[in-house]
């Protein structure tokens, strides 16, 4: 019912009557069959790997090999997916290469000098264009560093028309040349080759998403709230839609985050280092990205829900020193950057949400974006995703201490449920954010999976067979759910 209704545009996605995502159909039915294809071998991953995780002690080589098989049917999905667009994957050039949707890799291309670019940063954002004149410094660095380092490798057109010829009387050199007419970005055909790598390499990176959040669920739950998660990512519409940017790697980003968290939780004596590593990973995450200092609460209020559910007692300075320990750690890391590169994330902060408010938020109304931002949010987590998070949500209310049902020497999925519901209403409440939130909030979703997935664990307790088929039949409306909003939902504008 739902994605019928988005397919006769009955569903204003965004802030009603403010911003809302765009619908026009891509005009290519016959093109759905190119995420089949991934989509056929992501079942068979299911269907024969699966089971290796089911088990209460999973081997360490049948993790690894279903992890890896997940991660290639993501990446191959991915990419299905994008060519669903009459484009092809000239689509994936172009969106790169495009300053209005990335203008990281126009900004990288036009500052060679990537190390110059970080000195006083600040100053230099208001004449950038795009995302890039309100975000950190670290996506253009990481796009002027790979066009670099895939420029130095022989044979990279060749590789990219080769992949362009499945748009007939397309390669680099035509795209080059309408980059320059469409957006007036001076791009070679070298360039347009490189920024399709580039895409490649978004969707691979992002892809191994898969794995923290396994072992995030089997850390907290059990392997099969992890496989569950993993599989439930690998077919999240928010991934796949907004393929390709860097948004795509922020999940990575924070799972691994908060699988150090919990790696934390479990070894009291050592958390304190743990954290630590913690706030210079997430130093690094604010480099890439202000709005993952988010993840800086985050982690300290699921550290805090950790410790009060471990089954080890700890004494108060167990339980405060290693939050500390990540606060200083956090802020020492960004130091360093000042002292090497003179960038400032506070001057870098301050500059992008005065031009943030200047571009954006004046004229989008804060009370409508508290509703808007939420529904934004869960509707591109997927409806099956979705339902299983409330449900869990509503159980967990129910239960109150009782009924986390899981083993003694696990935390179970509150900490994680209750965290995230912390900030992110706090998140929704600073009025920081005002659309667009389904892209700007993607690397939130490994916080929706794993309670998404332990409610699937209730609801699948079965055998192992009709598991896979259960399984599979969610994961089959995920999928429906991808194909419907790529085919109608245009969230790049075109």
């Amino acid at each position: 019912m739902v994605l019928l209704l988005v397919a006769c545009h009955a569903v204003p996605f965004g802030l009603p009557q403010v911003w809302t995502w765009r619908y026009i159909p891509l005009g290519a039915p016959l093109r759905v069959i190119f995420p089949l294809v991934p989509f056929a071998a992501l079942v068979l991953v299911v269907w024969k790997l699966l089971p290796g995780l089911l088990t209460a002690t999973p081997t360490s080589q049948s993790e690894w090999r279903a992890l890896l098989s997940l991660w290639a049917a993501t990446s191959a999905l991915s990419c299905g997916v994008a060519l669903m667009h009459p484009s092809g994957w000239m689509q994936l050039a172009s969106l790169i290469i495009n300053p209005a949707s990335n203008s990281y890799f126009s900004t990288a291309i036009t500052h060679p000098n990537l190390v110059g670019l970080l000195d006083h940063y600040e100053q230099k954002m208001g004449g950038f264009v795009s995302h890039a004149q309100t975000q950190s410094a670290g996506p253009i660095v990481l796009s002027g560093a790979l066009h670099k380092t895939l420029g130095a490798l022989p044979g990279t057109q060749d590789v990219a028309d080769t992949l362009f010829a499945l748009s007939p009387g397309v390669n680099s050199e035509f795209i080059a040349h309408n980059a320059a007419q469409w957006w007036q970005v001076p791009v070679s055909a070298k360039d347009v080759s490189l920024a399709l790598l580039i895409a490649f390499i978004f969707i691979v990176i992002g892809s191994l998403a898969v794995v923290p959040i396994y072992f995030l669920g089997k850390w907290l739950c059990d392997s099969t709230v992890g496989a569950y998660a993993a599989v439930g990512f690998a077919l999240l519409p928010g991934f796949h839609c907004f393929t390709p940017s860097v948004d795509q790697m922020y999940p990575l980003i924070t799972g691994v985050a908060l699988c150090l968290v919990v790696i934390a939780a479990r070894s009291p004596q050592r958390a304190w280092v743990w954290m630590g590593i913690v706030g210079v990973w997430l130093a690094g995450a604010i480099f890439m990205n202000l709005g993952l200092a988010t993840l800086v609460p985050l982690c300290i209020v699921l550290w805090l829900f950790c410790g009060s559910r471990s089954t080890v007692p700890l004494d108060l300075r167990q339980k405060i020193i290693p939050p500390l320990i990540l606060i200083v750690a956090v802020p020492l890391s960004l130091l360093l950057l000042w002292v090497v590169f003179h960038f400032n994330v506070l001057a870098v902060y301050r500059t992008s949400d005065i031009l943030r408010n200047q571009l954006y938020y004046n004229n989008r109304s804060y009370l409508w974006s508290l509703p808007g931002n939420l529904g934004d949010f869960f509707s591109f987590c997927g409806v099956p995703v979705t339902l299983l998070f409330c449900s869990h949500l509503w159980h967990t209310l129910r239960s109150g201490k009782q009924g986390d049902n899981v083993a003694n020497s696990h935390l179970g999925a509150k900490p994680l449920l209750w965290s995230f519901l912390v900030v992110l209403l706090l998140l929704d409440l600073s009025g920081k954010t005002r659309g667009e939130v389904a892209r700007m909030w993607l690397f939130m979703t490994p916080c929706v999976l794993i309670p998404a997935a332990a409610e699937a664990q209730q609801l699948l307790r079965t055998t192992h067979v009709q598991a896979q088929r259960r399984v599979l039949a969610l994961g089959g409306c995920q999928f429906l759910q991808v194909v419907v909003f790529q085919y109608f939902v245009r969230v790049w504008g075109y």
